[in-house]
């Protein structure tokens, strides 16, 4: 072959090169997409849209004191390993569609030492027919997995995680489960109807006498119902768009009032009482982290750019068409964002959607005239 040739040959490679690379940067070339999975229904000169999720930040607060060890009514397992079960069974269903942490409270050491963070938040795991737990509800499983001890130090504990769930991207909730009142401030200073060994019960506290005088010992106020601090540190939370959900394990019922109250902090309140999420069994728990979870994903999607002709776009769920404002379709929510509904909204949380794609111009890849 001439020189000349291998020349003219060459040059068109290099051209072809240079083309399919600058189609790949506009999105009408995508090497991972294949032929045959491109919609009878769009052109080839289509503009793919790249379509990216926008999991919540889901946050477990996983009261661990003493009081979890006893038994959950109805069941074989104590409080806290029930607790623990359906936190993790939540966290396989929810899968890639949420962002999961944990942190628990007291952490190890001193009765009352604030909670920490033992499962930094991530994405879950990708949807699978398959029983087998991931390796990230597996890590999740194993984070949790502690003894139980100590008090409640629920106030300190949020406002330690503040700083670290104010960083998360995204929407934001805390799920805050707790059978018992918040204590452990030392500076605390009440009378016997805030003395929690008091409003429990407790042999020798009575009404003519206040075991969280500091007469009864050095420790004594620290079982004083820490209402306002704790309030605070959920009105805190809400200020940095953390909502906080509020689940009341057996144990819990003296406290309906200030876990009703954090609740309404929280923003997340239910309409009948009590407030809060009250639970008197594993079958009443998992209910309430269903309905919380049911709050919290959503199918909002959002497109890498803002489309130059949003009604142009089309929608594709596993390479079918799904219609615009269609009660089994979707609707734009943003110039750059939209939601799929009903049924369609359905199979993507359930995970039997395994592909979103959307596409502008399928008719010829052609942007209208201005």
């Amino acid at each position: 072959m001439h020189h000349r040739a291998k020349f003219a040959i060459g040059l068109a490679g290099w051209m072809l090169l240079a083309v399919g690379t600058a189609c790949s940067r506009t999105g009408l070339l995508d090497d991972p997409y294949e032929s045959s999975d491109w919609p009878s229904s769009c052109s080839r000169k289509a503009l793919r849209l790249r379509v990216v999720e926008q999991p919540p930040n889901l946050y477990f607060v996983l009261d661990r004191s003493g009081s979890m060890a006893e038994n959950m009514p109805g069941g074989q397992l104590n409080k806290y390993a029930a607790v623990r079960q359906a936190v993790v069974a939540l966290v396989k269903k929810l899968g890639s569609h949420a962002n999961v942490g944990a942190a628990v409270f007291p952490a190890s050491g001193r009765l009352c030492q604030p909670g920490e963070e033992v499962f930094a938040t991530r994405r879950g795991d990708d949807l699978a027919s398959s029983d087998v737990d991931g390796p990230v509800t597996t890590s999740f499983a194993e984070a949790i997995n502690v003894v139980t001890l100590g008090y409640t130090p629920t106030a300190a504990t949020l406002q330690n995680l503040l700083p670290t769930l104010s960083k998360l991207e995204g929407k934001k909730a805390i799920i805050l489960a707790t059978d018992g009142g918040p204590n452990c401030n030392a500076d605390a200073r009440c009378d016997a109807s805030e003395c929690i060994s008091n409003i429990q019960q407790v042999s020798g506290c009575s009404s003519s006498t206040n075991c969280c005088a500091p007469a009864s010992g050095p420790d004594a106020p620290r079982m004083c119902l820490d209402r306002e601090p704790t309030l605070e540190a959920v009105r805190a939370l809400k200020r940095a768009d953390i909502s906080t959900y509020v689940i009341g394990i057996p144990g819990s019922q003296a406290f309906t009032d200030l876990l009703s109250d954090l609740a309404e902090a929280g923003g997340t309140a239910r309409k009948e009482e009590p407030r809060y999420y009250a639970v008197g069994d594993v079958d009443a728990l998992v209910a309430a982290l269903e309905t919380i979870r049911g709050e919290l994903l959503t199918c909002d999607m959002t497109l890498d750019e803002v489309p130059i002709d949003a009604a142009s776009v089309k929608v594709f769920l596993d390479g079918e068409e799904v219609g615009r404002d269609h009660s089994d379709g979707f609707t734009w929510t943003g110039d750059r964002s939209f939601r799929l509904l009903g049924p369609s909204c359905t199979a993507f949380l359930q995970g039997r959607i395994q592909r979103i794609d959307a596409f502008a111009h399928c008719d010829d890849g052609q942007p209208p005239s201005p």
